[in-house]
């Protein structure tokens, strides 16, 4: 009987200290996530900006990492939104840039070689094929 009772006297205390652990762990890993997403934003914009202000037809690449978890990439305009799976649902990453971009970011994670391209109205951004 004693051990019993020592036994659901432990449990009461790990239980509760295991979900805590857990939902920590987990909301960290999607602040970290966000920061990531955040750091890349920032580097595709700056880039496709300085590419688009050299002019027509300059172009480099630029090595990116991409975090996983990362539904869907959209470019619109001047807005490069990023969807990522949270564990309360989806966060939107807005990131605004000075020049209308176009083409595709891939969503899966590691890391992809992107070219940018300047075609005097807009840039184009494309993974690098090959």
């Amino acid at each position: 009987m004693e051990y019993l009772t020592i036994v659901g006297f432990v449990m009461v205390i790990i239980i509760p200290m295991l979900v805590i652990f857990y939902d920590f762990k987990s909301e960290a890993a999607d602040t970290i996530r966000s920061s990531q997403v955040r750091q890349v934003g920032m580097k595709i914009v700056d880039t496709a900006e300085t590419i688009y202000f050299l002019g027509e037809p300059s172009s480099t690449l630029l090595r990116i990492y991409l975090p996983d978890k990362i539904q869907s990439v959209e470019m619109l305009g001047r807005e490069i939104v990023f969807n990522i799976s949270t564990r309360v649902g989806v966060d939107q990453i807005v990131m605004l840039s000075e020049v209308n971009v176009t083409g595709t970011i891939p969503n899966n994670a590691g890391l992809h070689n992107m070219r940018f391209q300047s075609h005097g109205t807009y840039v184009d951004i494309n993974p690098l094929v090959g």
